[in-house]
């Protein structure tokens, strides 16, 4: 049975020109391959995403040659359709996140064909170099919306996204003849225009809270030994410290003895005297290598019982220090326990009496540290870290990212092939100078953010908010929440 190859790809895109060239053309080419191609509709991700995931079957391979938009239409396919179908995608957008994820290449030019690119991911496939990565799922009011393999945002930079798609913007990036420059400079004028907006409406940022664990360095895994080979070992130290021990000669000891008899001096008639002392003095030299040879086999006999005690010793310290990090991690549970429990508390008093300060029947006042908490709010705060907590007054964006580049010019880290962790943040970009330190720290190091494998965006009332995953937005109406977290499927994918 043969096995289809989808080729997804956008013919109103930018690139289509090379895709044809590059990638249509020599696919056209494999043998042993059903080869089709999927051209993405007038309808939104989802739809697109379901009508394909009709038509892909087990065993398949599903490449997306576009941009970012494209691979995420492709991913959402492919989850979509629970079977068993593998990923692979090519680059040819303005940002293209997706395909810098998995390192793969466009082809490149051999006489008049084109080689690599889509060939090499066939290839790949075909010797079963396939990775499975883990992509953000998003739910909104309990319902999923979709999946996105390198990030999740809501508010401004969601809203800066309709830039692209609007008519003489997107003409001019259709014709190929636009650069990033182009893109960057779209984004800063309509930054200065709508700046002042309230993008992400009030509301409090829930993270789902991960155990407490002892971290792996301290722990020490225990040494078991049976019952029985201990006493055989005391058994064996004890025998080795009653028997006298055999004389073994070692080889650099008989050295010392002078060798066979052939080599003792004999007696000559003419000097006897000479004789007596030379006779004298081999026997003294025979008595000396054997109480040599004796202090030796003694040496051994203690070393041994010394390993012995020494190799007990290790034991029984290797289950003291175990021990000790059961006792340590008992306690370190406890304590956190403990302050959880101290945090319900403190929250149920807030919220059935709230802090108070009373002059003398004057009306209650609101606490300095309350006042002062706005003022002193940086203009980036990073995700937060306690149930419930309401994000700062001008705090415009919720940002989710899964990996290594977001937008192209921001970095993150490798959480798509983790199964339960990403980053994630809440950010103030309203002002200039929050907006320049937040792009420098994300180009020069990384995207802010905090470890997390789950987060709750729940909304004081019903709003109105903008959300897109990976290049591809949509306003949504009247959200009470939405949550973001790993998928619990993984994506399996051609990665370079």
């Amino acid at each position: 049975m043969l096995h289809k190859l989808v080729v997804v790809y956008n013919p109103n895109s930018s690139h289509h020109v090379a895709i044809e060239r590059e990638v249509l053309a020599p696919v056209r080419k494999l043998s042993g391959w059903l080869v089709g191609k999927y051209e993405v509709g007038m309808l939104d991700v989802g739809g697109n995403a379901d009508k394909l995931a009709k038509i892909i079957d087990d065993g398949d391979l599903v490449i997306a040659a576009g941009g970012d938009g494209t691979a995420t239409l492709a991913a959402n396919a492919v989850m979509r359709a629970g079977k068993d179908v593998t990923l692979g995608v090519l680059g040819y957008g303005n940002f293209n996140d997706f395909a810098r994820m998995l390192r793969t290449k466009h082809a490149v030019p051999y006489g008049d064909e084109y080689v690599g690119g889509v060939t090499e991911i066939v290839e790949k496939f075909a010797r079963g170099e396939v990775t499975e990565i883990y992509p953000l799922e998003v739910l909104v009011d309990g319902e999923h919306w979709r999946y996105a393999p390198c990030y999740v945002t809501v508010g401004m930079f969601a809203a800066s996204t309709a830039v692209f798609d609007q008519p003489k913007v997107r003409e001019k990036l259709k014709s190929g003849k636009k650069s990033m420059g182009f893109s960057l400079w779209q984004l800063v004028k309509w930054y200065v225009r709508e700046r002042k907006q309230e993008f992400l409406p009030k509301g409090e940022l829930m993270p789902v809270e991960m155990s407490a664990e002892v971290p792996a360095a301290e722990s020490v895994e225990p040494i078991e030994e049976p019952a029985e080979a201990s006493e055989t070992n005391e058994e064996n130290n004890d025998r080795e410290e009653m028997e006298p021990p055999k004389e073994e000669v070692p080889s650099e000891v008989e050295l010392l003895t002078g060798g066979s008899r052939e080599d003792e001096p004999k007696l000559l008639p003419e000097k006897t005297d000479d004789a007596r002392e030379e006779n004298q003095l081999a026997g003294t030299t025979r008595q000396r290598g054997k109480k040599l040879i004796e202090a030796g086999v003694r040496v051994r006999a203690k070393m041994a019982v010394t390993g012995g005690q020494m190799r007990a010793g290790l034991l029984n310290a290797r289950i003291k220090a175990q021990e000790r990090t059961d006792e340590l991690r008992t306690k370190w549970r406890q304590k956190t326990a403990e302050m959880r429990q101290q945090r319900a508390e403190e929250r149920e008093w807030m919220e059935q009496r709230g802090p108070e300060i009373i002059i003398d029947g004057a009306e209650t006042v609101k606490p300095k540290e309350a006042v002062s908490e706005e003022k002193e709010t940086p203009e980036i705060m990073e995700c937060a870290v306690e149930v419930g907590r309401p994000w700062p007054v001008g705090t415009t964006d919720y940002i989710a990212v899964n990996s290594e580049r977001m937008a192209h010019l921001m970095r993150g880290r490798k959480y798509c092939l983790k199964s339960n962790q990403f980053s994630s943040t809440t950010a103030k970009l309203g002002g200039w100078w929050g907006l320049m330190w937040f792009m420098l720290r994300s180009m020069v190091w990384r995207v802010p953010g905090k470890k997390t494998h789950g987060d709750l965006l729940k909304f004081a009332e019903p709003s109105e908010v903008m959300i897109q995953a990976e290049g591809e937005y949509q306003k949504l109406l009247g959200v009470k929440e939405i949550e973001v977290r790993k998928s619990v499927k993984g994506l399996k994918v051609v990665r370079f």
